[in-house]
Order: C-alpha cells, then structure tokens, then sequence
C-alpha cells in the first residue's frame, strides 16, 4: 500500500506505483508508455464497512469524510448505513466517523459549505426517501441536524453558489420524480423554494460553471423518457433557462467542469439501463451553449455520478462503471486507460480528489450487485 505520497519527481511516483500494484496483485493492463506518463491506480487497503452508494468529500484538513451507502450484497433494498468513516491521507488508514442520524443511501447529497461544514440531504433512508438532513462538523468530528427538505429527494443534485448558499435540484420523492428545486441558506439555517425545472428530473448531473450559474443535465423519469435535456440555474436571477440538449439520452452519468470553462459528460446509459450503457462522450461550450461529441471512452460505464473528478492538473479522473480507469486529457482531447485495475468493474462507486494531486476511490459494486469495501488510489506521474 502507498502510505506516503509527497511530490516526488514523475518517474519515481510511475514506479512506486507499478510496484504497489505488481505488490497488490492488480492488472498492470495497459502497458504502453502513455499510461505510465499519466499515473497509476494502487491498492488503498480497505474501509471499515463495505459501501456503495456511499458519498466523499474532501474536508478542508485535507482528510475525507465517507458516509452511508448500502451495506450487504444485493444493495436494493437491503440495509442502508448510518455509519461514516474518515480516511487520513498522510496515514493511507480509514478510522470510524460519529454515525448519521439516519441510515442514507440511493442518491443522498453531500456538499462542503464554505465555513467547512458538510450538508449531507436526503437519499433511501430505510424504505423511504427522507426529507430529513444533517451537518457535519469537523472542528468537533460530530453531525447536528439541519432543516428538513420540503419534499423527499433521492437522487438529486446539491450545488455549492458563489455566496455559500447550496442549490437542491429535482429527484424522486419515491413515486415520482422532481421538478422542483430548493435552495439552502446556512447563514440562516433554512430551505427555501427555488424555481421549477423545465422538466422534471433524477439521476441527472448538476456543474457549477465558472461564472456562478449551474448547468443540469439528463437525468430521468420513474416509467418514463430518459432526458436528453439541460437547463442552466442562474442564481442571480434565480431563473432557470433551457439549453441545447444533449447528443444522446443519459441518466446515471457524470460531468465535470474543465479550466476552460467547458462541461465534460461522460457514460450513462439510455431506457435500457444495464443493456444501453454508453462508452462516449460530450462537452458542453459555454460560448456555444451547445453540446458537440467527443472522443469516446475506452469502456461503456454508468452508474458514476460520484466516481467522476477533476484534478489539480486539469485533467479528469473516470473511476467507475468497468475494471480499469481512464483519464481525460483537455489539451489531447484525448482518454487513456490508466495503469492498474480494480479486480472488477464497480458501480456506485465514489472519487475524490486530494490535495497532492492524487484521488481517493472507495467502494461500489459489481455486476453481481456484491458490495466491496476495498480501496484505491490514483497517483499521479505528474
């Protein structure tokens, strides 16, 4: 396992972590010089608990708080965790977190506020979606209830704005999904109503763009069209516009904000789920407000809402939804399959990334719906 990862120069991080895996037994797949150019993934040992569906993120001491997720294989509807656990970087070690108050699982949000509090909402809690939500704090490592949301919402986004308040976007309240939004006010402590979405959507992505507003995108409706929609939340007007749609249907997808100020969507699939996942891509322009097709990936993934981070380089790390990881390179336009694998593929997984450069990936399942508590970590050759 790699327990320490101070900036070293770029070819002895490239074999430190071809030898962490050899050590760990990974799939040193591919072997070609471009993906040792751009790192490795490496066995992080494991978590506590077995998680998918799980949420991280990064605190601002530089550990990560993970939280919830569904804990036994099966995954839907089996039980649902209230445990949480943070993992200390300069230690690689995982340590138990104070429990939530409620078991969470399915689509709850997590979102850093900007005084270091986490807003975790929502989600499965039990046989239920919850309106229920809480706030961690890591001065004291303990959570404090928040307000209730004004619906249950599972499957909804949570976006940090400019002025620290946090926008909720659509979802599923159990029988339906969401076109409602709602905005939180930590200052004051409260949940108002925020516009309606042009259509009603869950399992969507959400980007906060470099100017403020914040772009929506796909999703889908319980027994009804996965979207091929987008919508932009201006938080000045507090109006939501429509945008260009997207080139294909996608829910269960992931988008990340490039330093250009273009929006990333990768994977996904269509109606079919399983049988209709995607391995292409697209990028949104904010110049064009348009979405135009980009390279594909070098595997079909979904299910990767949370596995999906921008770097410190600029570069995006896709962890989830199939064995081996990529990574987008902006100035190629290009994806590359990263050095090292995960044993399987694993959805419902979740990234983060840290401060080093590096990325935390925990959890997830496989095809046979089996829950891992297994741990990796990217390592940059940069």
């Amino acid at each position: 396992m790699l327990r320490s990862h101070a900036r070293l120069p770029g070819a002895i991080v490239v074999l430190i972590a071809t030898a962490c895996a050899a050590a760990a037994g990974l799939d040193s797949h591919p072997s070609d010089s471009s993906a040792l150019a751009d790192g490795a993934i490496v066995d992080a040992g494991r978590m506590l608990v077995p998680r998918a569906s799980h949420s991280s993120t990064l605190l601002p001491d530089g550990r990560v708080l993970l939280a919830g997720g569904c804990a036994i294989n099966g995954c839907d509807p089996g039980p649902l965790s209230a445990s949480t656990e943070i993992y200390e970087p300069a230690r690689g070690t995982f340590r138990r977190g104070p429990d939530l108050s409620a078991p969470r699982s399915g689509g709850h949000v997590a979102v850093l506020l900007r005084d270091g509090r986490v807003l975790i909402t929502g989600g499965w809690s039990g046989p239920a979606v919850t309106t229920r939500t809480e706030l961690f704090d890591p001065r004291r490592d303990a959570f404090g209830p928040g307000p209730d949301l004004s619906v249950p919402r599972a499957g909804a986004s949570g976006s940090l704005l400019p002025d620290g308040r946090v926008l909720i976007a659509g979802g599923y309240d159990g029988s339906r999904s969401l076109g409602s939004t709602e905005i939180f006010d930590p200052s004051g402590m409260r949940f108002t109503a925020g516009p309606e979405l042009s259509e009603a959507r869950s399992e969507h992505a959400a980007v906060r763009l470099a100017d403020g507003r914040v772009l929506l995108i796909g999703g889908s409706q319980p027994r009804g069209p996965v979207l091929r929609s987008a919508e932009v939340f201006d938080p000045v007007t507090a109006r939501v516009t429509p945008s260009a749609d997207l080139t294909v249907r996608r829910h269960k997808h992931a988008a990340a904000l490039l330093r250009d100020g273009s929006v990333l969507v990768v994977g996904g699939s269509d109606e079919r789920d399983s049988r209709g996942t995607y391995d292409t891509s697209e990028r949104w322009s904010p110049d064009s407000v348009r979405f135009e097709s980009t390279p594909s990936m070098h595997a079909a993934r979904f299910k990767i809402a949370n596995a999906v981070v921008t770097l410190g380089d600029g570069r995006v790390l896709i962890a989830g939804g199939a064995p081996e990881a990529e990574i987008y390179d902006p100035s190629t336009r290009s994806f590359r399959v990263l050095r090292g694998s995960f044993g399987a593929g694993r959805m419902f997984t979740s990234a983060v990334a840290l401060p080093d450069g590096s990325a935390l990936i925990t959890g997830g399942y496989d095809n046979l719906l089996r829950v891992t508590n297994r741990a990796f970590r990217f390592v940059s050759a940069r």
